[in-house]
C-alpha cells in the first residue's frame, strides 16, 4: 500500500471499516447449519437422501453410491454415528482461541487419515475441508490484523515525522486495542523496510521469517509470513 495515495482522515476511515470487520466464529457458526444439513440429508426420508448431487459441495462419484451406501440402514446409521461425534469435536475446537486450535486439528486429520474407511467414509468426506476452512479463517484474520496495524503505524508516522520503537506506541492514541496475531497468540509484529515498513504475522508455520511473504501468498499452508507493507511516498 501507498501512503502518498490516501490523506490521514482516509487512512483513519480505512483503519475504522477494517476494526469492524469480524470474522471470529463464522466457521463455528456455519457448523450449526452444515450439520443440520448433512444430517437431514442422511437419516431423513429416501426422497432427500437419493438426491446427493442437489447437495452443494457433494461430489458427482459419491451420488453414485449413495444408493448402495445409504440403503443399507447399519453402515449407514454407524457412519453418521460417527459424523455426529466428529461434528462435537469440531464445535469444541470452534471454542478456542485460533492459535490453541492447530494441534487439535491437526491430531484430527491424523486421527481421520489412520481411520478404516468402513464406518468413515462421510467424516473422511466431510472433516477436511472444515479443518481447512479454519486455517483459512486465520489467514484473513492475519491479514486484517496486519492492514488495521499498518495504518495505525502510518498515521502514528505522518503525525509523529518517525516511527516509533514498539508497536505498543500505537494504543490507545491509533489503536483502540493491539490485534494478535492468530497463529502464535502474540503481538504482531514489524520491521522498517528501505521504501517504509512491514507489519507481519508469523503465519502457519510459526516461524519469524521478519516478513517474508509466501511463495505462494494464496496457499493456507505455505511457508512464509502473513505480511502487509506500506511505502512512502517517493521523493
Amino acid at each position: 500500500m501507498h501512503r502518498g495515495a490516501f490523506s490521514a482522515v482516509e487512512m483513519k476511515g480505512l483503519q475504522d471499516v477494517i476494526s469492524r470487520i469480524d470474522i471470529r466464529g463464522a466457521i463455528a457458526k456455519g457448523l450449526i447449519g452444515d450439520r443440520s444439513n448433512v444430517f437431514e440429508a442422511l437419516t431423513g426420508d429416501s426422497d432427500r437422501n437419493n438426491d446427493f448431487e442437489s447437495m452443494q459441495g457433494f461430489p458427482k462419484a459419491l451420488a453414485r453410491f449413495h444408493g448402495i451406501l445409504l440403503n443399507l440402514r447399519i453402515y449407514r446409521l454407524y457412519d453418521v454415528a460417527q459424523l455426529a461425534r466428529d461434528f462435537e469435536t469440531l464445535h469444541a475446537v470452534a471454542t478456542l482461541a485460533p492459535h490453541e486450535r492447530t494441534d487439535r486439528l491437526e491430531a484430527l486429520d491424523a486421527e481421520l487419515l489412520a481411520r478404516p474407511s468402513f464406518g468413515n467414509l462421510f467424516p473422511k468426506l466431510l472433516l477436511p475441508a472444515f479443518a481447512r476452512s479454519y486455517r483459512a479463517e486465520d489467514r484473513v484474520m492475519a491479514a486484517l490484523g496486519t492492514a488495521e496495524v499498518a495504518l495505525a503505524l502510518a498515521r502514528f508516522e505522518s503525525s509523529e515525522s518517525a516511527l516509533p520503537s514498539t508497536l505498543d506506541a500505537l494504543v490507545p492514541g491509533y489503536l483502540a486495542r493491539m490485534p494478535i496475531d492468530p497463529f502464535n497468540g502474540e503481538p504482531l509484529r514489524f520491521r522498517v523496510s528501505p521504501n517504509g515498513f512491514v507489519i507481519y504475522s508469523v503465519g502457519p508455520d510459526l516461524e519469524d521469517d521478519a516478513g517474508r511473504p509466501p511463495v505462494k501468498p494464496h496457499s493456507i499452508n505455505d511457508d512464509g509470513d502473513v505480511t502487509f507493507e506500506f511505502l512512502r511516498p517517493e521523493k
